[in-house]
């Protein structure tokens, strides 16, 4: 049975206002939403990487749900490194996994899209991306990969050669179980797109449970609706959105009873 809004007028003026990709990263950009989100996915992996900005729980739970699935293959910091002695083959499959994230930023990203300079353009003025500061970024993060590369590779050439043999098996399972051929992530489910937009969408979701009167998951899901025909987050379902918000932990405010009305001169049983 589908929840019902018994509230005349629905609750439109306490929605975020965001029918498009464009509006969306407008109100706040890609880099800004994203970035959070990648610092606690690191934490899960090693908890003593230090972090500012909270993430609510339910961004928690869908990050569990990427460590079991998309993030199997990476070792934990623990793994890799008990006490002082350093596990070679989850070291590798850690630098396997940066590794084949390198190369699809560096080989196939153009060809899995097939935009065109024009596509390019749009996409970058969408995402509001800042090319001197996302060029930076990158660069950034291809320096310390290549670097730890060359680095752990003379290490473990020079501890042994079982050492060197394991690094290099578990580079290979680390490039084999992170992404596919085709770029996408070993054991994606289809609710991957609904899981990310959910991440994503942490400032309007937050406006929404603070709202008055409160957003119920019908609005929710009416909210969603525009992103769904986009085919960015899957189906926007009501039953489809009540099972993932169940499961992650996103909660959104029943709808109330209508209220009673008083009727004046109401007469008294004795």
């Amino acid at each position: 049975m589908k929840e019902k809004d018994s509230r005349e007028g629905g609750n439109s003026n306490q929605i975020p206002q965001t029918d498009n990709l464009a509006q969306f990263f407008g109100r706040k950009s890609f880099s800004e939403r994203i970035e959070p989100v990648l610092e606690h996915l690191a934490k899960i992996l090693c908890p003593d990487i230090q972090i500012g900005q909270p993430l609510p729980a339910y961004c928690h739970r869908i990050l569990q749900i990427f460590r079991r699935t998309y993030l199997k293959n990476f070792p934990s910091f623990t793994d890799i490194a008990p006490g002082r002695d350093v596990n070679w083959r989850p070291l590798g499959r850690m630098i396997g996994v940066a590794l084949r994230c390198l190369r699809f930023g560096e080989c196939e990203t153009d060809q899995v899209l097939n935009l065109t300079p024009g596509q390019e353009k749009e996409i970058a003025q969408l995402l509001v991306i800042q090319p001197e500061v996302d060029v930076t970024f990158w660069n950034n993060c291809v320096t310390r990969v290549e670097s730890a590369f060359a680095e752990w590779n003379q290490r473990a050439f020079q501890f042994s050669p079982t050492a060197f043999a394991d690094l290099s098996a578990g580079i290979s399972e680390g490039m084999r179980g992170f992404m596919d051929e085709s770029g996408g992530f070993t054991g994606e489910s289809n609710r991957a797109g609904m899981y990310w937009f959910l991440l994503l969408a942490r400032p309007e979701i937050s406006q929404m449970q603070r709202a008055c009167p409160p957003v119920t998951r019908t609005d929710f899901a009416a909210w969603l609706e525009p992103f769904a025909r986009a085919g960015i987050v899957g189906s926007a379902d009501l039953d489809q959105i009540r099972e993932v918000c169940k499961d992650i932990g996103l909660k959104f405010k029943k709808p109330g009873a209508p209220r009673k009305r008083k009727i004046i001169g109401e007469c008294r049983k004795f």
